[in-house]
């Protein structure tokens, strides 16, 4: 069995290759992607992971997620992701959060926009964005958000799926792939790069 130790943030997990699912200690195992056809696998092995470390968070399926933005009600879409990253392309009309914003500036700069709305949050696959919201989501409660989520499999699990993608020029159909190991986890692997398209 191969290791695998993945760094995100301050949160380190041991990747490891596991047909039967996920364990936990005080390092998380997820599978490690390897191979295409397995995909499906790594990435509902991470998703499960994901929710077993955040049993707080409630976690928002890309599919209801599609659907609450094709209709008229309000959603407060936040991309915990780093500047580059949100370049290369992101959710339409979601706004970028630095995944170490305090917890006291997040707040005094959100928390006025939340008042009846869906607050979603996402990122890469859900680690980074899970903890965001699981730090601010009682706040956000008591300023009057209807509902907080972050989106389950994050932006990977959408790219995958062929949802619509936007970066500063318009339409896009790339991602970035974070790292070289989570940049397995897109389906779509042509799609993942690391560093936005040259300005024209």
């Amino acid at each position: 069995m191969s290791l695998v130790s993945v760094t995100i943030g301050l949160i380190v997990f041991t990747a490891s290759a596991s047909a039967t699912g996920v364990g936990f200690g005080r390092t998380a195992d997820v599978t490690a992607p390897k191979a295409v056809a397995l995909q499906p696998e790594r990435m509902l092995a991470t998703e499960t992971m994901v929710r077993r470390r955040f049993p707080d968070v409630l976690h928002l399926s890309s599919e209801g997620l599609a659907q609450r933005l094709s209709g008229k009600s309000g959603v407060l879409l936040l991309d915990v992701r780093e500047a580059d990253e949100f370049a290369v392309g992101h959710l339409p009309n979601s706004i970028r959060v630095d995944p170490n914003i305090p917890t006291d500036a997040f707040l005094q700069r959100y928390s006025s926009s939340v008042r009846g709305k869906m607050v979603v949050f996402y990122c890469s696959v859900g680690m980074r964005s899970s903890a965001l919201a699981q730090r601010v989501q009682r706040e956000l409660f008591a300023a009057g958000a209807d509902r907080v989520y972050n989106l389950n499999g994050g932006i990977f699990h959408w790219h995958n799926e062929e949802r619509g993608l936007v970066d500063g020029r318009g339409a896009t159909s790339l991602v970035h792939k974070y790292d070289d190991t989570w940049g397995q986890l897109v389906r779509r692997s042509a799609l993942a790069v690391s560093r936005p398209a040259p300005k024209n």
